[in-house]
This record gives C-alpha cells, sequence and structure tokens, in this order.
C-alpha cells in the first residue's frame, strides 16, 4: 500500500491472503493438539488480534465499496496509509475536493463505542498526521465498522461511517 506523500519506494507490503494469514496464526502455531482448541480461543487476545487484523485487509480489498459508501465515487481519489512510531492511520482517501478521509477500521461484534480517551487518541492521531504531512486539506473522520458506530460521548469524532454491509453491496 502506498504511504501517503512518500515516493513509491517507500509503500508498505502486506500479505493479503486470508488462508495464508489464518495458517500462520492459528494452525502452523498451535502446538497444543487440544481437540478444544476453538472452544477454548475464543475470546482470546489472539483470536481478538486476528479478526481486527483480517477485518482490516477485507476493508483494504474494497476501497471502491468504501467511496461509494461515502458517495465520494464520483470524486478523483488517492487511497494510501500512513504510519509513524507512535501512530498510524489504517487507511487514507484523499479527495479532489480538497479533503481526505481519515479512516478508522474497527472490527467489534455489536456497535463500534468510542470512548471519549480514544476520541481523544483519534483527535491526537488526526493532529500528527496534519503536522507531519504539512496536509491543508479538510480532515474528515471516518470509522469503517463491522455494525456501525454507537452514539457514546466520543462518537462525535466520527463525522462519517461505512459498515461491513457497504463492502459487500453490488
Amino acid at each position: 500500500f502506498a504511504q501517503f506523500n512518500r515516493a513509491a519506494s517507500k509503500s508498505v507490503y502486506r500479505l493479503v491472503d486470508h488462508y495464508t494469514l489464518f495458517y500462520l496464526k492459528f494452525i502452523e502455531s498451535d502446538k497444543s493438539k487440544d481437540k478444544q482448541y476453538w472452544t477454548h480461543s475464543i475470546g482470546l487476545p489472539k483470536l481478538n488480534s486476528w479478526q481486527g487484523l483480517t477485518f482490516e485487509t477485507v476493508c483494504l480489498s474494497h476501497t471502491d465499496q468504501i467511496k461509494q459508501a461515502l458517495h465520494i465515487d464520483g470524486i478523483a481519489t488517492e487511497i494510501s496509509t500512513w504510519n509513524m512510531p507512535d501512530a498510524q492511520i489504517d487507511l487514507l482517501i484523499k479527495r479532489a475536493d480538497r479533503l481526505i478521509n481519515v479512516c478508522e477500521i474497527k472490527f467489534s461484534t455489536d456497535k463500534y463505542n468510542i470512548t471519549p480517551d480514544y476520541a481523544e487518541r483519534v483527535r491526537q492521531r488526526m493532529a500528527a498526521f496534519r503536522e507531519a504531512s504539512h496536509t491543508r486539506y479538510g480532515l474528515i473522520g471516518t470509522f469503517i465498522t463491522t455494525y456501525g458506530v454507537g452514539t457514546g460521548s466520543g462518537s462525535s469524532v466520527c463525522q462519517a461511517e461505512v459498515t461491513i454491509d457497504a463492502l459487500f453491496a453490488s
């Protein structure tokens, strides 16, 4: 994936084959021979982490559908990601109308509730991105989630949202 405002030689390569990722994380690494492995794995950090990374990979493979759900599929865009040692943005959609959708991709088994603390981290990440990239584009806090964003006290950081249903719309 291209890195925002960086040369192609600075691109990030990512394994996106879902079976290979699953195999490496769970089959090859399982030395326990536990016949109840999946029952015992529910809710473990290892499984939760894999679900999150897999959802992120699915989203990054469906950027056309994300743009359609955001009603920006008629606008010229550039897709990228961004990271620094202390901050990462899952997906950036730089638009010809001088706006950037700053996308947080979150897997959840229910609506994703944004806590005030997490909302502040998102704001700090967006500020760090603005400072490091020197962009003058407007930034739109965008959440891509499985079932939408809850209406908690931190939800104001979410100015646009996309759910998993939009990824598989025709």
